[in-house]
């Protein structure tokens, strides 16, 4: 008797855990395996739902409810099948104990992120966006392309600022998605000024990134309001050239490829080594109407004499060039009043033996730009 009743208590305890692990993967066959799995009949009442299968739905998710009372997804199942007129009424009952059986159930704080939507409680529905992005790895896929859109919305912009500022696992996913999308530019610039000086900071290769995207998009104001907000405003009036900066093309981009190298370097300026024509380097610029003057300290370190480094200025966004009047490491340019706010500003080495074989290695230094008066 001992050794039937011992084979049958294995047997239950087999059938209970093959259930249980199947009750995800296949609920269905869990429920057949082992008939009192409440959360495998929760689990089938959501897809069914999903299907349109609402009949059936509603009698596994009373059933799931019934053997599982505290679970989590039979609840939300159940309070999803209540008709849209109960949504104040029972509905909202059973699906506020389905969030405080668990705050990790995805549907459920998709669900909740609707409701509080529709109703205008805008932190309710951000605090509900912050428990179904901690919920799953699938969330951010889902709610990051509809919460940068609707951040077109002040209040909407305001809230998720509050909740950023207190840095929820998710935000450093959420400010690459935001930067990168460039849905949100003018409400985006303002919650990474707050969180790049509060205590905690931002990474610097985040900000990096968010004035490479803005650059890349066009958006040369929000641009300029952003690295003037890190204390590294566009170049503009009389200033030097030769500072590395962290903040590329607002400072200088250093341009390689195989056969043309820059880098920085420890004095002020940066060291090209060539072996093609090409550019060195390229920047932003904001520099007011008026006429100016540029100035290049060029060490080389051959005797190749003929190597020159040639100044060229476009207009942005449209890139029209502004004529330059050069010298040997001078030049001269006007910046005129018509629909030239920003420039783009690159320097090119040029040699024509570089292109027979020729290495050509050095430095640029003292680089400044001057404005001489201003246009009447």
């Amino acid at each position: 008797m001992a050794a039937l009743f011992c084979g049958l208590a294995s047997m239950l305890v087999i059938l209970i855990t093959v259930s249980t692990t199947l009750r995800y993967r296949a609920p269905d066959i869990a429920i057949k395996v082992w008939p009192w799995n409440g959360e495998a009949r929760g689990v089938l009442a959501g897809r069914m739902l999903l299907k349109g299968e609402l009949l059936g739905a509603q009698q596994l998710a009373k059933q799931a409810v019934r053997q599982v009372p505290g679970d989590a997804i039979s609840l939300r199942a159940l309070g999803m099948l209540q008709p849209a007129r109960e949504t104040t009424g029972k509905a909202l009952r059973i699906m506020q104990l389905a969030t405080k059986a668990s705050r990790r159930d995805l549907q459920t704080n998709l669900w909740f992120i609707e409701y509080y939507v529709s109703q205008g409680d805008i932190t309710s529905a951000i605090r509900y966006y912050d428990y179904g992005l901690k919920s799953s790895a699938e969330a951010e896929s889902l709610l990051f392309p509809v919460l940068v859109p609707a951040m077109a919305n002040l209040d909407i912009a305001a809230a998720v600022r509050a909740k950023l500022i207190t840095r929820p696992v998710w935000t450093t996913s959420f400010l690459q998605y935001s930067f990168s999308s460039g849905e949100a530019d003018d409400h985006m610039i303002g919650i990474a000024l707050s969180m790049a000086h509060d205590r905690i900071g931002l990474p610097i290769d985040l900000k990096r990134q968010y004035v490479q995207r803005l650059a890349e998009r066009g958006n040369l104001q929000g641009l300029s309001r952003f690295v003037r907000g890190l204390g590294q405003p566009l170049l503009e009036g009389t200033s030097t050239l030769s500072k590395i900066g962290d903040f590329p093309p607002a400072d200088w981009r250093l341009l390689s490829g195989p056969d043309l190298s820059t880098f920085s370097n420890s004095n002020a300026g940066f060291s090209f080594i060539a072996n093609q024509n090409g550019t060195l380097s390229e920047r932003i610029l904001h520099l007011k109407p008026g006429f100016y003057s540029l100035h290049l300290g060029l060490r080389l370190d051959n005797e190749e004499r003929d190597t020159r480094l040639l100044w060229s200025i476009d207009c942005l966004p449209d890139n029209r060039i502004i004529p330059i009047s050069a010298a040997v490491n001078q030049a001269t340019f006007v910046v005129s009043k018509d629909n030239c706010s920003y420039q783009k500003l690159s320097l090119l080495i040029k040699n024509e033996r570089l292109a027979d074989g020729l290495e050509v290695s050095g430095s640029v230094t003292d680089m400044n730009v001057k404005r001489i008066h201003e246009i009447p």
